[in-house]
């Protein structure tokens, strides 16, 4: 049981940034894992700047319990602490959910599964809004949204990619935070930590007001 980290220095990449990065993910590490159930992930580190999210120099990806994938960019940006806090968090708590109902097959489910990472990335970083969860979404898109709900061939990467000029970049991340904040406000005091294993069914009826 446990977060184990890899590293993948063997070229000497991370050396010049190796305290900085050790020292953020301990102290990453000290405020997530108290507010999720026990873990057991590797977490694999690499520097490679194609897989980064440009605004961010950062990037993440959880494929089931037990492994995180972060990418960096290098040289470390300003501010890199509090992004990292936030993103490995984000993806920790997919590891959660993974171990509990999983993150989900159909387009509802993932919509659940991201709003509450990103609502999680809120509670560690107070006030902090993702810059991929407030996209401007015109009305038609929560409509498309509404009508493939229960798709299980939705295309994820145009809801939170931006991979089509249809629908905007990151919607399905504003779409599934909103449905998670719906959530919390009509069940005051319960926090998306503590919502990791929650069905996605609890969720649904709350897009229909958005």
């Amino acid at each position: 049981m446990g977060i184990h980290l890899h590293l993948l220095n063997a070229s000497g990449v991370f050396n010049a940034d190796r305290e900085r990065i050790d020292a953020a993910l301990a102290a990453s590490l000290e405020r997530i894992l108290p507010l999720l159930p026990p873990l057991a992930v590797d977490v694999v580190a690499a520097a490679e700047p194609w897989a980064v999210i440009p605004e961010l120099g950062l990037g993440g990806y959880s494929p089931g319990a037990h492994r995180v994938q972060l990418a960096f960019e290098l040289p470390l940006r300003d501010g890199f602490e509090a992004d990292l806090l936030a993103m490995l968090g984000h993806e920790l708590h997919h590891c959660a959910r993974w171990s509990g109902p999983g993150y989900g097959r159909s387009f509802a489910e993932a919509l659940v599964s991201e709003g509450l990472a990103c609502a999680f990335e809120g509670e560690l970083r107070p006030s902090y809004l993702p810059f991929y969860a407030a996209a401007e979404l015109p009305a038609a898109i929560y409509e498309l949204a509404r009508r493939q709900l229960q798709y299980r061939q939705y295309d994820h990467a145009a809801w939170f990619f931006g991979s089509s000029a249809n629908i905007p970049r990151h919607a399905g991340y504003t779409l599934g935070l909103a449905l998670a904040r719906r959530y919390q406000a009509e069940h005051p005091g319960t926090s998306a930590a503590e919502l990791w294993a929650e069905p996605a069914e609890s969720f649904l009826g709350y897009l229909d007001g958005l």
